[in-house]
């Protein structure tokens, strides 16, 4: 329970501070095939610590709320990206949005995303990533969202 409150007040902290989109990698890493934002994400058994930002000889520096540097033993890091379903995808800003039924401006509205000026947005599981366009999960209803309006982060959903 005490996680997802934490994991809850973290993703309000990065949705209020504007959320961004992650393209970013550690130093040393080679650059990912993944179209559309990503993240390389560290993990210490099933625990998510944060997004890696820097790479050192025997620790990385990692940032959620604050940066801190962790040793490497024990820490695993994983690429995130929107493309593969990762993350979650929330407003840019205060406001609403059009869900569409395809990644196109024309198809059928299949729903509204909604972020009620002084709420936390709403974040949607990230289902995929395509020419521009977010593949969300709106209330079990696949839907596409316009980068233009949205945007991607590393948080995990669970």
């Amino acid at each position: 329970m005490r996680a997802k409150y934490l994991l809850a007040a973290l993703l309000c902290t990065f949705a209020v501070a504007g959320c961004r989109n992650h393209q970013s990698q550690p130093a040393g890493e080679g650059s990912p095939a993944a179209e559309g934002p990503f993240a390389y994400v560290a993990f210490e058994g099933d625990a998510m610590l944060g997004q890696v930002v820097a790479t050192l000889d025997d620790a990385y520096e990692i940032e959620a709320q604050d940066k801190v540097t962790v040793q490497k033993e024990g820490v695993r890091v994983e690429l995130w990206a929107a493309a593969d379903g990762k993350g979650v995808v929330a407003l840019r800003s205060p406001g609403s949005a059009p869900v569409h039924s395809a990644a196109d401006a024309g198809s059928e509205v299949v729903g509204t995303l909604v972020w009620e000026d002084g709420f936390c947005p709403v974040c949607l599981p990230c289902l995929g990533y395509e020419a521009g366009w977010f593949k969300v999960d709106l209330d079990g209803r696949e839907g596409y969202l316009p980068e233009t309006l949205a945007t991607w982060d590393f948080a995990d959903r669970n």
